[in-house]
Parts: C-alpha cells; sequence; structure tokens
C-alpha cells in the first residue's frame, strides 16, 4: 500500500477528531485507519493514540515533523504523544 502525505494528513486528522469526539471525519476512515494499521504492521487492537504516534514515526522518517507537531498543537492533542521517534528519524 503507497499512501501519499494527503492522505496521512488525511487520516491523522480523522483519528484526532476520533480521539477528541468520539467519530471519524468520514465513514470509510475505519477502513483506511485498519489498512494502515496491516501496512505498518501494528494490532488489529492498536489505540488511535497509537496510530497518531506511528503517523508521527512516518512524518518523521520524511523529515516532515515539523507539520505533525504542527498540526498535533493547533488541536490540542500534542500532550499525548512522547514525540521519542523524532531521534530515529535524525539518524
Amino acid at each position: 500500500m503507497t499512501i501519499n502525505f494527503i492522505q496521512l494528513k488525511t487520516l491523522m486528522l480523522s483519528v484526532i477528531t476520533e480521539i477528541k469526539f468520539g467519530q471519524p471525519l468520514a465513514q470509510n476512515a475505519n477502513a483506511f485507519k485498519r489498512q494502515f494499521k496491516a501496512t505498518m504492521g501494528m494490532k488489529a487492537k492498536a489505540t488511535n493514540i497509537e496510530v497518531l504516534e506511528k503517523i508521527g514515526f512516518v512524518y518523521a522518517l520524511n523529515h516532515k515533523q515539523e507539520d505533525y507537531f504542527n498540526t498535533l498543537k493547533k488541536f490540542k492533542v500534542d500532550h499525548l504523544i512522547s514525540g521519542s521517534y523524532t531521534t530515529v528519524a535524525s539518524k
């Protein structure tokens, strides 16, 4: 599965919306999230926080972590993420 950054950003926003309000942005968001989890080797029962951290890992690998953190701060969920993956991307 190939994911471009527009799809990844949309997934990120959907996960944030689901964390904050209990519902994803779109009805097919859960199917796309399941596909993302399978592609990234995550457990099917991975939490939204784990998915958000994995999205951040992808952002960090592509040196786009500033956009990731700005989005988290904008929606006031930055306190939920550990941010430990940023050191991996800089190596």
